[in-house]
Order: C-alpha cells, then structure tokens, then sequence
C-alpha cells in the first residue's frame, strides 16, 4: 500500500526544483521585482500625493494601485501553484505557465478562498487552538484544488482540500512545519537562501497535494 512520506516529498521535491531551475527561479525573482517595485516606487509616491493639496488625486491612484498589485501578486500565485503541480507531475514548465490564470473569475476565486479559509481558521482559533489547526489544515489545499480544477467554485474547491486531507492531517501538520523551518532557513541565509526556500516549499506542497489526490483515487 503506498504511503505518504514527508521525507519522500521533500526528496522529490528538491530534484524538482532543479530539474527545472530556470521557470522557478525566475518567477520567485519576478515576484520579488514586483514587490520591490511597488515599496520603492508606488508607495513613495502615493504618500507624497496623500500630504499634498493633491489628496483626492491621492486617493486614486493609491486604491488603483493596491488593486493592479494584489490583482497582479494573485495571478502569479495562481501561476506558482499551477507550475509545482505541472512539476509534480514531470510536466515541464514555462515562465509563461506562470500567467495561465489571468482571468477576473480566477482572481476572485483566489481572494475568496483565502479569506474564507481565514476567516473559518480564527473562528476556531477563537473557540480553541487545536480547532483553528484543524480547519487550516483541512483547507490547505483548497488553492491547489482550484488551480487544478479551474472550473470548480471557492466552496467546491475547500470541500477537495477536506476530502484528500482526511486521515492525513497530523502528518500535513509535520509537513508545515517541515515547510515553515525551510522558510526560515532560507531567510537566515542573509535573505538570498529564500531563492530556493519559497520555489521549493511550492513544490512541496505540489507533490504533497499531487500524492494525496492519488491516494484517495485508488
């Protein structure tokens, strides 16, 4: 009977990561030009406006701007997901894999699940911790699920998270932190280790979601 193994998974995953550097790492860099972009220049800029007698002007741009970032940063997460699954499968991806969900719907969804997730994991962390775990744990893959069933809803999608991750949640929880030492490990490598800890934590999570859904097929 095969297992999920957190040291397989993360075996995998790192010849994965460098099977295919050139996609992974030059998304991780785009997202953080993006980033460094929009600290540097837009705030900056909209705070100038703001203190100025160009208030309302201001306003404007800052709102729009917020909206073309957050807009921008969720179809490259999209993009992200889609790649470590596309990996995880031994389907090679491309840069332009990256920009596949672009779509208002696919934005939307993205930002619905994410706050629906959130929202139900403070409620439980309100009630008691391990509840407020245990729903995260249960979501976990609900983007994953969306990116992989593009046509599935915010709901549909968090039900597939619940569905594969039943009988597997203690081990999902080893596998976050398995993912969290990683991050940490790359930032303490003076911040240039986070090259390689955030592309593979993608692809972790890619062939963990990959192999759950195997699971519950057979």
């Amino acid at each position: 009977m095969e297992k999920f193994s957190i040291r397989e998974i993360v075996r995998k995953s790192w010849e994965t990561l460098f099977k295919y550097p050139g996609t992974f790492f030059a998304t991780i860099i785009f997202l953080g030009v993006i980033s460094s972009l929009y600290q540097l220049l837009l705030e900056p800029t909209i705070g100038n406006l703001l203190q100025s007698d160009q208030f309302i002007i201001g306003i404007i741009v800052g709102t729009l701007s917020a909206i073309s970032y957050v807009a921008l940063i969720a179809i490259v997460k999209l993009g992200m997901i889609k790649i470590s699954l596309m990996a995880s499968r031994n389907i090679e991806p491309t840069f332009n894999d990256v920009f596949s969900f672009r779509l208002l719907r696919n934005i939307l969804v993205y930002i619905g699940v994410n706050l629906l997730v959130i929202s139900l994991a403070l409620l439980g962390y309100v009630a008691l911790i391990v509840p407020g775990v245990i729903v995260q744990l249960a979501f976990l893959f609900s983007v994953y699920a969306y990116v992989d069933n593009p046509n599935l809803g915010v709901w549909e999608s968090m039900t597939k998270s619940r569905h594969i991750t039943k009988g597997y949640r203690w081990k999902l929880l080893l596998l976050v932190m398995v993912v969290g030492a990683i991050k940490i490990a790359g930032l303490f490598a003076f911040g240039v280790g986070i090259i390689i800890a955030e592309p593979l934590t993608w692809i972790i999570l890619g062939h963990a979601y990959t192999k759950l859904s195997s699971l519950h097929s057979q």
